[in-house]
C-alpha cells in the first residue's frame, strides 16, 4: 500500500466525532430546560450544566501529565514515525 493510501477511516472518524459533538451540544440545553420544566431550582440546573465538564476535566489531567512521566519526545511524536 502506498503511503497515505486509504484514508477512509479518517473521514469516518471525523464524522463520528462531529455527530457526537453535535449530540452533546444539543443535549446540554435540552437537559437544562427539561430540569427547569420539572421544577428544578437554579442550583440544580447549575450542577446539571457543570456535570458535562467533569469528563473532559478527568481526561485532561492525566493526558497533561503524560509527557512528564513518559517523556516529551515519546508522547509528542506522530504515530506514523
Amino acid at each position: 500500500m502506498r503511503p497515505g493510501g486509504n484514508r477512509g477511516w479518517l473521514l469516518r472518524l471525523v464524522l463520528a466525532f462531529a455527530f457526537a459533538q453535535g449530540a452533546v451540544s444539543m443535549a446540554r440545553p435540552a437537559v437544562s430546560y427539561r430540569a427547569l420544566a420539572l421544577g428544578a431550582d437554579e442550583r440544580a440546573v447549575g450542577v446539571i450544566a457543570g456535570v458535562y465538564a467533569l469528563l473532559p476535566l478527568f481526561a485532561a489531567v492525566p493526558s497533561a501529565a503524560a509527557p512528564t512521566t513518559a517523556g516529551a519526545r515519546r508522547c509528542c511524536r506522530p504515530a506514523w514515525c
